[in-house]
């Protein structure tokens, strides 16, 4: 059976859509920067800590030693947590008592400090 030549040209059709698509998206393509950097606040002393590697929420304060890290975010020159890191409030260590963090919006009370440098685990 020979392909009729709307067949033809519905092929022909398809690689060129093909083939414009695969070099749109190799010409455009932007890199979008990867960081591990995490922002955490104690929500007791209202210290912002900086983490360069990986951590587990809540994390611990290299002070105090008990778990009373969340992890907070920037916009608009406002700090505030997510959704997902109020859900940390409910893990933290017995006898913390959240000062600083809004529990209902996320927003961090008072000003923030500059960001303190956590020390890396040995």
């Amino acid at each position: 059976m020979k392909p009729k030549p709307w067949q033809i040209g519905l092929i022909v059709l398809g690689l060129l859509v093909g083939t414009g698509s695969v070099v749109y998206s190799i010409v455009t393509t932007q890199s979008v920067p990867i960081t591990n950097v995490t922002h955490c606040i104690d929500v007791e002393t209202g210290e912002l800590y900086r983490i360069d590697f990986p951590v587990i929420l809540p994390a611990k304060n290299p002070t105090s030693g008990r778990r009373s890290l969340i992890r907070v975010r920037q916009e608009g020159g406002k700090w505030f947590a997510s959704g997902r890191d109020l859900e940390t409030l409910r893990l933290m260590d017995k006898g913390v008592v959240n000062k600083v963090v809004d529990e209902q919006s996320g927003d961090v009370k008072g000003d923030v400090k500059a960001a303190l440098a956590y020390p890396k685990p040995k």
